[in-house]
């Protein structure tokens, strides 16, 4: 499965259960071990390997807004941010314009509950 920007909960849902299964969502959820850690040359190995299986799971379209981050938590928060849509603020300005529309100087919302449960 590929994220196409409209289907991110199922791609994400899938894309972490591979990863997890590749025990490797560490390097989705925490930051990478400081430079002079002993462990950073192995974890930058493998988050290499994480970025290029995301990489390989977007879209060609997709592929360029994220490419030049430099680790696979820094594009997981990207893609998330970009095409997770329960984003509040947006939820939110969608119901604002939802209970502004009108059809012949009635709310849409009004009409809608009237025709509902006539």
């Amino acid at each position: 499965m590929k994220l196409n920007g409209s289907n991110y909960l199922l791609w994400a849902h899938a894309f972490r259960i591979f990863i997890g299964a590749q025990n490797k969502l560490a390097h989705l959820l925490q930051p990478p071990p400081a430079d002079t850690d002993p462990t950073n040359v192995t974890w930058l190995t493998g988050d290499y390997s994480d970025m290029t299986w995301l990489l390989n799971s977007l879209e060609e379209k997709i592929n360029g807004s994220v490419i030049f981050l430099t680790t696979a938590m820094d594009m997981w928060d990207t893609l998330k941010v970009m095409y997770d849509n329960e984003n509040p603020s947006r939820v939110f300005e969608i119901y604002e314009h939802l209970f502004e529309l009108k059809q012949k100087e009635r709310y849409v919302c009004i009409l809608w509950r009237t025709q509902r449960f006539n």
